[in-house]
């Protein structure tokens, strides 16, 4: 009997010595353009309340203008591991540590969040996360702005087009990089005709003028809604 339990022991530790499930890794994140994003000076109480009443012109000038600063890690799909931080949390050297399970190919995922409370800024790196070794990434931050194709610009290269060839009208977009719900708007009413995942992904519908925005889940933040609008 004795002998029986030893050996259940023995397996146990080879086992566990075996399990890495729990071991963890470092990421150490570079956000070393945080200083060129937000070089608009603090707004007064009153600046942020007009700014309200502005949104949509403000939406459109791709503010830089940060509040936080949130970091997601993902295995996949999950989120494993966020962290949220104001910009007095962070040092002045723009770099932040997150312990995270290791793992093959995470996705680090930061959004920067601007004084209207949207998802203003975002960027993303995918790595490996050895067990006990620090992960050095670096993540510039563009703004979560989407381009329509007939005006190309190097700085937004996510893009929507309209495909009025056909019938009824179809809306395209690239898609984010990283996992996000997508969202489509009447522009006057305001009801959303469609939302769904896709890293490329397309609507059709026969109205003349639509609002696209994207969200964020994992940190119940949203862009601002970008209009897709034919003639």
């Amino acid at each position: 009997m004795n002998r029986i339990i030893y050996m259940l022991l023995f397996s146990s530790l080879i086992l566990t010595g075996c399990y890495q499930g729990d071991d963890k890794s470092t990421v150490r994140i570079n956000l070393g353009n945080l200083n060129a994003i937000n070089r608009v000076q603090n707004k007064s109480f009153i600046d942020k309340i007009l700014m309200i009443f502005t949104k949509e012109a403000y939406a459109q000038t791709a503010p830089a203008d940060l509040l936080k600063i949130h970091v997601g890690v993902y295995n996949g799909k999950i989120l494993i591991e966020k962290l949220s931080l104001s910009l007095s949390e962070i040092p002045s050297s723009k770099i932040i540590e997150v312990e995270v399970p290791a793992g093959d190919n995470r996705t680090i995922l930061v959004i920067g969040e601007n004084i209207l409370n949207q998802a203003g800024y975002y960027g993303y790196s995918n790595t490996d996360l050895v067990p006990g070794v620090t992960a050095a990434v670096t993540i510039a931050l563009q703004a979560a702005f989407w381009e329509p194709l007939f005006s190309p610009d190097p700085a937004y290269p996510r893009s929507f087009a309209i495909d009025n060839s056909v019938s009824p009208v179809r809306f395209l977009w690239t898609g984010s990089g990283v996992r996000t719900r997508y969202y489509v708007e009447e522009d006057f009413t305001g009801n959303v005709i469609y939302s769904g995942y896709g890293f490329e992904t397309e609507y059709s519908g026969g109205e003349y003028s639509f609002n696209l925005y994207v969200e964020f889940e994992d940190f119940n933040l949203k862009t601002a809604p970008f209009n897709l609008n034919f003639g």
